[in-house]
């Protein structure tokens, strides 16, 4: 019995501790799994990046905010692949399974005319020299 208190209970509440933990985390992702994939137009508002370091290691979750058109807002973890081709103000289709990010279909903007992209000499503008 003296050795029940100070050996066997903290081992004993800490096996419960990671075991109902687990469960709670199983249980959760069976969730998300279960849930419908929702698509919705949206628009990116906001993009981050948040860096973890342990040790020598680092870790980036890349994260973007997208509101819709009854103007709500969510933020969704993003893969570093999308998160490079996406800019703020893009609109288009967020798919998404409950918390989770499932993908985005940005619509294609039009293309500006040529008449606005390239600068008028007539109006004092002097053109570019590239050297």
């Amino acid at each position: 019995m003296d050795l029940f208190m100070p050996v066997l209970l903290p081992v004993l509440l800490l096996v419960c501790l990671v075991f109902f933990s687990l469960r709670g985390i199983r249980s959760v992702e069976a969730n998300i799994r279960r849930s419908p994939v929702i698509s919705r137009r949206g628009l990116i508002i906001a993009k981050r990046q948040r860096t973890f370091v342990r040790g020598s290691s680092t870790r980036t979750r890349c994260l973007m905010t997208f509101e819709f058109p009854d103007g709500s807002r969510e933020e969704f973890v993003v893969p570093p692949d999308e998160y490079g081709l996406l800019v703020e103000g893009d609109q288009g289709t967020l798919h998404s399974q409950g918390i989770r990010f499932r993908g985005f279909e940005r619509e294609q903007p039009r293309a500006p005319a040529l008449s606005a992209r390239v600068p008028d000499a007539s109006k004092g503008v002097p053109p570019q020299v590239h050297s």
